[in-house]
């Protein structure tokens, strides 16, 4: 009854695109395919949608993350730095894939 991972998304601005906003995987669940799974079911969906471009927010510093985005065909589209106030900022990149 443990949670593996979850994924979340939602369609930004641009009508060609989804966000996938949300993308978590339990540690003990990591390496054995889940995050591709949620990555795929939400490519299903934005192909549902008729979307042509997923996209995502990762902090520049998630390496991690960065590498198993890129294993799944996304790429750095550009980097964006936003005030979250407090004097703290968001420092990501953002992400993006074609969907055939």
């Amino acid at each position: 009854e443990n949670l593996a991972g979850f994924a979340a998304y939602y369609r930004p601005g641009p009508p060609d695109e989804l966000k996938l906003d949300k993308l978590y995987v339990h540690q003990d669940f990591q390496g054995r395919g889940v995050g591709r799974s949620l990555i795929a079911s939400t490519e299903a969906a934005a192909m549902a949608q008729r979307r042509t471009t997923l996209i995502l927010n990762v902090n520049k510093q998630n390496l991690q993350a960065i590498r198993a985005y890129e294993r799944n065909g996304f790429l750095v589209r550009e980097a964006v730095v936003v005030d979250i106030g407090g004097g703290f900022v968001m420092d990501d990149y953002v992400m993006a894939k074609r969907l055939a």
